[in-house]
């Protein structure tokens, strides 16, 4: 079985002889992957297999992340595996990718007997946005926690943490407005052919907004609740310490946090950034209107 799986104009190009499927909680991800040679410019070469020989054990630890998975070292590659163990005391999924990480095998627990019918995609959350972290990290890339907005051809991203209204926001645009929502969770963006560029996701808030989709960064807001809809200017310095917060690091691997670094400073240094404070009703679409002016 061969397809593709694309967040952001990166395609993990699959090749697999298990036919898979997405679950219908997986949602939104039907519309990121398929047969359809999606566009893109960075292409990962992805096999699926179905089982895993692996000697987990004797790999150096690198990173844990609160019992969900771990990152191991075999001394030439390294590996995403999930911390969750099988009645055969292997993992249910574990992927390995070479040090360019344009090569990635997914190694799988499933038994012959599933295997003579359909079965579930590994590429679902968390190792989806794992590996899609690690992909961009040194491809001037970043995923970030934030709603984006569209109209025609550019995108604004509205960012901040759980809360702060991205949801929220959303939903007031969707109702009163044309704009068309990328997401009310994740956005990526990317430093391509010389601009920014907002894509949208997967990974939705509440909302459920994920669109596959992607225009031209015009400014970075960053939302709070309020009894007024009010605009404010900030820094650069302002805008990097506030993004790094709700910015995807893979704080693991040295080199790629340090490419992340580098990535938001050029984008701080080259997108204007402001404060959003919003009221929770629709006078904030005149506001929103003013963005793409």
């Amino acid at each position: 079985m061969n397809s593709t799986f694309a967040i952001a104009q990166t395609a993990f190009r699959i090749r697999s002889a298990l036919d898979m499927y997405y679950p219908e909680e997986a949602g939104p991800m039907v519309a990121f992957s398929g047969p359809t040679p999606f566009s893109s410019d960075i292409n990962i070469a992805t096999e699926i297999l179905q089982h895993s020989n692996a000697d987990f054990k004797n790999m150096k630890v690198v990173a844990e992340a609160e019992s969900a998975w771990k990152l191991l070292d075999d001394g030439e590659c390294r590996w995403f595996v999930s911390c969750f163990e099988m009645p055969n005391d292997r993992p249910p999924w574990a992927a390995k990718m070479n040090a360019g990480c344009n090569n990635i095998i997914i190694e799988c627990n499933f038994s012959d007997d599933e295997c003579r019918g359909r079965v579930p995609s590994p590429l679902l959350y968390p190792l989806d946005q794992l590996l899609l972290t690690h992909v961009l990290a040194s491809r001037s890339g970043c995923l970030v926690h934030g709603a984006g907005i569209m109209r025609g051809e550019e995108a604004v991203v509205l960012l901040g943490v759980s809360g702060a209204g991205k949801t929220t926001i959303s939903d007031i645009i969707n109702e009163h407005s044309d704009f068309e929502i990328l997401s009310d969770d994740r956005i990526v963006i990317r430093e391509q052919e010389g601009c920014f560029r907002a894509h949208g996701t997967p990974w939705p808030g509440d909302g459920g907004y994920a669109l596959n989709k992607s225009g031209v960064l015009k400014g970075i807001y960053f939302l709070r609740q309020g009894e007024g809809n009010e605009l404010r200017p900030l820094e650069v310095k302002d805008v990097f310490e506030r993004i790094m917060p709700v910015a995807s690091i893979p704080w693991y691997d040295e080199g790629k946090m340090n490419s992340v670094v580098s990535f938001v400073e050029s984008l701080v240094g080259q997108v204007s950034g402001y404060d959003f404070v919003f009221k929770k009703d629709e006078s904030v679409i005149k506001q929103i209107e003013s963005l793409f002016e």
